[in-house]
């Protein structure tokens, strides 16, 4: 059964349970209404029997008209509470009801003959003393009667007082029987559904941490047809996939190992088989150029000299190969550092190359960074070095290395003022043998930046160039999330 299938029966049989208590509880209610108003019938009849039997005192002592005019209201009224009283009392009192009726009509018979009597003996006054006798006997019948009559009265209040408070306890215990049962149902629910899922997301986080551990073989195998089974199914299936993806994995691995290899004897190949060659070339065209120099004319000597150019730019290509080949695979480390110090390392080494330029270099203080020293001197190498070249045309040049915010994030960058490059071909910026100078204006491989840009991928982060053609480049590079977290942070991971 579905998750949410159980939850709706869940739900549903608490709703029923809920409906029910509340049906009895509103019945509790109305009877506990009607016995409050039978009640207060019974103490207002109490009230007007009494209040009849002052008014009927007053009479038979003063004889007055208004006496007697308020001893019928009365007996009207108390009439007709006794005929409320048949809707609102059952059983019993309702019986005793219409025993009360019976003795109010003999009460009101016997004030109708004392009233009688009394009209008689004003008429004629020789029945006087035989009309006086006759009103004193009814007068203590009527007594007795009214006396009856509230007895009744109180004992009927009594009764739907008692009744009041047995449909009020109804009451309170029904309220705390729905209380108590809404919240055991829904306990109850909650600890079974509670259980039901504990149990099988258990398994699903054991089997994740047996997954994160590498036993790609674990499968769960939760039986049922809820959403929870699903998941486990299609967490065993995710495993099985992994586990296929694992071992294409492996086979891939394996290949890329025999392709190192294979590239390692390749390199050693070019290192020494294609060099040998490349140096006899230059060496022996060098011979002739020093030995033969009487011998040739000016077009071979220059000839000469091509050969040697190609020679050794062959040369400089196969140590770029080589270079970009061992930092595709050489072992990366993550060390705290200052890229200020290896940028004063490199622009030393350009200083004593060409110590005649006039070279403002600017080094902003505080680079910290996380990588590998070896790996981010060959990024600082070249890209300083392309800023050296490439601003040597002018008097006075000025190339910068500083940090700023590019793109969302704190970014390295390298900046000079030297020939530029047209953005419409910066995509072709970082390829290898790209070059968007020809070799007359400056001299390279086009190696350098395919070297910078995989070295820095390695880091986990980006590198790009902005420029305007005659006023200089930025080459912006980042060195992955660890940068941005230790420069937020303001740590000093590095030391100087």
């Amino acid at each position: 059964m579905r998750l949410r299938r159980r939850f709706q029966i869940n739900t549903l049989a608490s709703i029923a349970a809920i409906l029910a208590l509340s049906l009895a509880l509103g019945w509790s209610l109305r009877e506990s209404r009607k016995a409050s108003e039978a009640e207060d019938l019974a103490t207002r009849l109490q009230q007007e029997i009494l209040e009849r039997g002052i008014v009927r005192d007053n009479y038979l002592l003063h004889r007055e008209e208004r006496a007697k005019s308020q001893r019928l209201m009365k007996s009207a009224r108390i009439a007709a509470l006794l005929q409320q009283g048949e809707e609102r009392f059952d059983g019993g009192d309702r019986q005793a009801l219409r025993e009360m009726s019976t003795l109010n009509d003999r009460s009101n018979a016997l004030f109708a003959e004392t009233v009688r009597s009394h009209d008689e003996s004003v008429r004629d006054e020789s029945r006087r003393e035989a009309s006086l006798a006759l009103q004193e006997r009814v007068a203590s019948r009527m007594m007795l009667l009214s006396y009856e009559l509230y007895g009744r009265a109180k004992r009927l209040a009594q009764s739907a007082s008692e009744r009041t408070d047995a449909t009020r306890r109804q009451m309170v215990l029904q309220a705390i029987v729905l209380i108590g049962a809404v919240l055991t149902i829904t306990v109850a629910n909650a600890m079974l559904a509670g259980r039901l899922i504990e149990r099988r997301i258990t398994r699903l986080r054991d089997g994740a941490g047996r997954v994160a551990a590498g036993h790609l073989d674990h499968r769960l195998n939760i039986a049922g047809n809820d959403e929870l089974a699903e998941l486990g199914a299609a967490f065993d299936a995710m495993t099985a996939r992994l586990q296929g993806l694992n071992e294409e994995l492996r086979a891939r691995v394996a290949q890329l190992e025999d392709a190192n290899r294979e590239l390692d004897a390749f390199a050693h190949s070019v290192s020494h088989d294609l060099r040998a060659p490349l140096r006899a070339i230059d060496g022996f065209s060098k011979a002739v150029l020093m030995d033969q120099a009487e011998k040739l004319d000016p077009q071979g000597k220059q000839d000469l000299e091509r050969v040697r150019k190609a020679a050794q730019h062959m040369a400089r290509l196969i140590d770029d190969l080589l270079k970009l080949s061992r930092v595709s695979r050489a072992q990366l480390g993550r060390v705290p550092l200052d890229l200020g110090r290896l940028a004063r390392s490199t622009f030393d080494e350009l200083r004593r190359a060409e110590p005649a330029r006039r070279v403002d270099a600017t080094i902003a203080p505080d680079l910290r960074a996380e990588g590998d020293p070896d790996l981010l001197q060959v990024v600082l190498d070249n890209l300083l070095g392309n800023a050296w070249k490439f601003s040597s045309r002018r008097e006075h040049a000025h190339i910068e290395l500083g940090i700023a915010e590019a793109r969302g994030e704190r970014a390295f960058f390298v900046r000079d003022d030297g020939a530029g490059f047209d953005m419409t071909y910066v995509g072709k910026l970082f390829g290898a043998f790209q070059r968007l100078h020809p070799m007359n204006e400056f001299e390279g491989t086009g190696i350098g930046l395919a070297t910078v840009q995989r070295i820095v991928h390695r880091h986990g982060g980006k590198v790009w160039a902005e420029s305007t053609v005659g006023q200089g480049a930025t080459f912006y590079f980042t060195l992955g999330p660890r940068l941005a977290a230790s420069l937020e942070g303001g740590e000093r991971p590095w030391a100087a």
